[in-house]
């Protein structure tokens, strides 16, 4: 009996042991991706920001990302171009309370991080749109009630992406020729704007730190196919 307890008390230990590891592993590198992050933001004019979701002006809190999930959060928070450009981590979380037969109250969590770069158009009134890929982007028709806008004259980009949006005469105008073939170009963006924010991200990936600039350079194309700029 004490041999058992000695050998339970040995795997318990373990089990702590690994965890705590796990714990120390993860904001070990969530600190060295922070550091990364700051330094190559610098190299490209972005200065870091204690700034929280919450915090984010009205009109970008506005775009329907903001409101996924019932619990949200920003990371790694950089700004530009005198508050008009922002880079962050921001992290979306479905969690439910269950109730198990046999394990009793458990909490489902589900949680969808990604690297989002939004940018102020002046003087914007743009038309209320999300794009996404098509297989996430069939998710969201569900969730939102409407119909994807297909573009007849590019059928790769109606292939590839799901637009929706409750005005679609503006959103094919915006779309048409420019942004819709650069993003046929360019498989995999979820895109939304509103008013004189637009936000482009791909859902649920993460940008390292040496792949920061490389994603600025992409977001800032698909940005000029839809504004010139």
């Amino acid at each position: 009996m004490d041999i058992l307890g000695i050998h339970v008390g040995v795997v318990d230990a373990l089990c702590y042991g690994l965890a705590a590891a796990f714990v120390l592993y993860q904001v070990h590198g969530a600190q060295a991706r922070a550091k990364g992050l700051r330094k190559a933001g610098a190299e490209v004019g972005l200065a870091p920001s204690g700034t929280d979701v919450e915090e984010l002006p009205a009109g970008l809190l506005a775009l329907p990302i903001f409101s996924y999930g019932n619990q949200r959060s920003s990371d790694n928070m950089m700004w530009g171009e005198g508050g008009g450009f922002a880079v962050f981590d921001f992290e979306y979380s479905h969690v439910r309370r269950r109730v198990d037969e046999s394990r009793g109250r458990r909490i489902e969590r589900n949680d969808t991080v990604q690297t989002a770069c939004a940018v102020r158009v002046d003087g914007g009134t743009l038309p209320e749109f999300t794009l996404a890929p098509a297989g996430l982007g069939d998710a969201f028709l569900g969730l939102f009630g409407t119909r994807d806008i297909d573009l007849a004259q590019e059928p790769g980009f109606s292939a590839a992406y799901v637009l929706r949006g409750p005005d679609e005469d503006a959103v094919r105008r915006l779309f048409a020729a420019g942004p819709a073939r650069a993003l046929a170009e360019r498989p995999g963006w979820t895109v939304q704007g509103k008013g004189e924010w637009v936000l482009y991200c791909r859902a649920g990936r993460t940008v390292a730190p040496e792949k920061l600039e490389e994603f600025l350079w992409e977001a800032k194309a698909l940005h000029g196919a839809f504004f010139g700029v």
